[in-house]
């Protein structure tokens, strides 16, 4: 029995599947796989990882079962021997003498390094995108791709790093959504109690004011008003809904540009010139309360059925 049939045997026999065995030994789902085709040899400090794992020796997982010992020596060496302490890189013109021997497969996109049939590694692919005033920057991008996809080739150092970046960035977003839903709750509660406390003052001073009617209703509506108010500002800080578009497509309405004022230079134009641009900003600031307190009705009824939609889903982080 072979190394990787080993590996398989020793996986089922603790019910674990290959994505479970990769995420407690650090690889792919797809490295266990080769391993366990014997495609390639997992490396000395995953085997002691596994051996670990499984409650066996190095020596039990290398063994060849079928044949009753153990691998041959000069297999058995490859396996077992720890490697010698990290040196600097060789030049490019010294290549083992076992790498010159083997089929070069070809170099990683990421570092460059030369990858031989053997060697572990895995398919990526490589994404540039343009960033910044006339795109002056660029974001490089790596990825693994789906298993037995791909042409392109990433070593088994890359690969590591790249689902290192990728378990971090995961961690990051759960933390952003966490940090988002708290802010999205602690403000809609403010909110909604400030509408309420607003609109039971108004209802009383109009009931004070003998306004029976409009006291009456404002009262009888305030627990309404403020879950309007609170589910609208949960909404927008969530923006996972098509409320918060429609709430800035209603508020870029009142950025109007005023026209402009032809005046002469003198005493009285410079006065009429003042005169218009204050009438001018008081009548953007009428417009701006209007058009904004519109969105925030219209908003504010769509949000108190999107709500538990927006509950549900994780917040926009990007």
């Amino acid at each position: 029995m072979s190394v990787g049939e080993n590996i398989r045997k020793q996986r089922e026999a603790k019910g674990l599947t290959q994505k479970e065995l990769a995420d407690k030994v650090f690889v792919t789902p797809q490295a266990i796989s080769r391993w366990e085709k014997d495609a390639v040899e997992p490396s000395v400090e995953t085997l002691k990882q596994m051996a670990i794992l499984f409650g066996i020796s190095i020596d039990d997982l290398v063994k060849d079962q079928s044949a009753g010992k153990t691998m041959p020596e000069n297999q058995q060496n490859i396996a077992i021997v720890l490697p010698p302490p990290a040196t600097a890189p060789k030049p490019e013109s010294e290549v083992p003498a076992s790498a010159a021997a083997s089929k070069l497969l070809g170099v990683c996109i990421r570092c460059g390094k030369a990858i031989y049939e053997g060697d572990q590694f895995d398919y990526g692919s490589k994404t540039i995108s343009y960033y910044g005033k006339g795109h002056r920057h660029e974001k490089v991008r790596y990825s693994l791709s789906p298993e037995g996809s791909g042409h392109d080739f990433l070593c088994q150092n890359c690969v590591d790093d790249i689902n290192a970046v990728a378990r971090q960035e995961s961690h990051n977003r759960a933390v952003a959504v966490k940090s988002r839903h708290h802010k999205a709750w602690g403000w809609s509660i403010f909110a909604g109690v400030v509408a309420l406390f607003l609109a039971i003052v108004i209802g009383v001073t109009l009931l004070k004011n003998n306004e029976q009617a409009g006291g009456t209703w404002i009262l009888s509506l305030s627990p309404l008003i403020a879950y309007m108010f609170f589910s609208l500002v949960f909404v927008l800080i969530s923006s996972n809904t098509f409320v918060s578009d429609v709430f800035m497509e209603i508020v870029s309405f009142a950025f109007v540009k005023m026209p402009g004022v032809i005046f002469s230079l003198d005493f009285d134009g410079v006065v009429f010139l003042i005169a218009v641009k204050i009438l001018f900003a008081l009548l953007g600031f009428l417009l701006f309360t209007s058009v904004f307190l519109l969105a925030v009705v219209v908003s504010g009824l769509f949000s108190m059925f999107m709500f538990p939609v927006a509950l549900k889903r994780d917040p926009d982080i990007a």
